[in-house]
């Protein structure tokens, strides 16, 4: 087996996360992704999290589930952390404790096989808008 993690800034508040699993050996199931825990200006408390067609306000119920394309966690005149990913992006609403997000997958790999995952991760500023940035899910 080998494991590749990769972490890539092209500029301020810019992170590329990457992580490629290689397979030399008997055939394995596996499971592996990035998640990053996220409080725009240092709070998590009032964050909502933004997916396409939803949006979902802090509660003290936890929920799970996955997006395509993009998702954001913002604070409310904080700025927001913008997650992109061709792969569906995991949505990890942990109630009073925030809301979090990236990519993780199961996967089986046989010999000779590899596998990768990769996230962008984008701070943006409280009057940034999102849009500009949505067209690194095709990448």
């Amino acid at each position: 087996m080998s494991l590749e993690v990769l972490y890539a800034s092209v500029g301020p508040g810019i992170l590329f996360a990457q992580l490629r699993v290689g397979n030399s050996g008997r055939p394995r199931r596996l499971a592996g992704g990035f998640l990053g825990f996220f409080a725009p200006g240092g709070d998590h408390r009032d964050t909502v999290i933004e997916s396409p067609g939803r949006v979902r306000i802090r509660s003290r119920f936890h929920a799970f589930y996955e997006v395509s394309g993009w998702a954001a966690v913002k604070g409310p005149g904080r700025g927001a952390i913008l997650a992109l990913s061709g792969d569906p992006i995991s949505i990890w609403d942990a109630g009073e404790e925030g809301g979090h997000l990236g990519v993780e997958r199961s996967f089986t790999l046989g010999t000779g096989e590899e596998w990768r995952i990769g996230c962008w991760f984008i701070h943006l500023g409280p009057t940034e808008p999102l849009e500009p940035w949505l067209f690194l899910n095709r990448t």
